[in-house]
């Protein structure tokens, strides 16, 4: 008898491969604003399907799901981030791109149906590295004084889940709670690739990091 999980992967690759047609930046606007339609409506359909799984109580599934529903989500960023190159507005497009990056390697985490994106977080990574300068990143050091986790809620380290991996269709991570900052850090392998600084001053002009534009420095009133 086939699986929950085979029955919507056959549909879930077909829909995806179509629509990764039209994730290139030459392709027209109105193909890629269709595309990423399409794929907003099948994350609807992860999201349900994975809310089913969780009633149920069938954990591989509810995880499966969840995994559909983070490369979906970084298909989306994907077009998004075609779109705002095409909007000129670079600082845009590197979120939703990184953003891709991040929910790729999400799906990676949360089950094995998501184990051959290897190749495609490959092609985000180079699109990063031909499309950009490349970026000073910023790593903040601190104390934890208080951290709960994001599943159950309890005191992390309290419990039996694990930060990065998979519980009834939720991905855990280490919410910090309280903290004392001691230090910015500039890293070249930062935890967030969206902790960048965004200008950087020349000659006593500030311009974007990216476009190279002067940027009018915020004057308080």
């Amino acid at each position: 008898m086939t699986s929950p999980i085979d029955l919507f992967k056959a549909r879930f690759d077909h829909i995806m491969e179509r629509a990764q047609h039209f994730a290139i930046y030459v392709r027209g606007r109105e193909f890629q604003e269709m595309g990423k339609t399409e794929i907003e409506a099948l994350l609807d359909e992860c999201r349900i399907n994975k809310d089913k799984a969780i009633s149920s109580g069938i954990e591989n599934e509810a995880n499966a799901f969840l995994a559909f529903e983070f490369m979906t989500r970084a298909l989306i960023e994907e077009f998004k981030f075609c779109l705002a190159l095409k909007d000129d507005d670079p600082d845009s497009a590197w979120d939703h791109l990184v953003d891709a990056q991040n929910h790729a390697t999400s799906a990676m985490k949360s089950h094995a149906v998501a184990g051959n994106l290897n190749e495609y977080i490959r092609r985000l990574d180079s699109l990063e590295k031909s499309l950009f300068p490349q970026s000073i990143f910023l790593s903040p050091g601190y104390i934890v004084k208080e951290s709960k986790c994001s599943i159950c809620g309890t005191p992390y380290g309290e419990c039996d889940h694990i930060k990065g991996h998979p519980d009834m269709g939720q991905l855990c991570s280490r919410i910090v709670t309280e903290a004392i900052l001691r230090e910015a850090s500039v890293v070249c392998d930062p935890a967030s690739k969206h902790c960048r600084l965004l200008k950087f001053e020349e000659n006593g002009v500030w311009r974007n990091a990216f476009t190279y534009r002067v940027v009018k420095e915020d004057i308080e009133p």
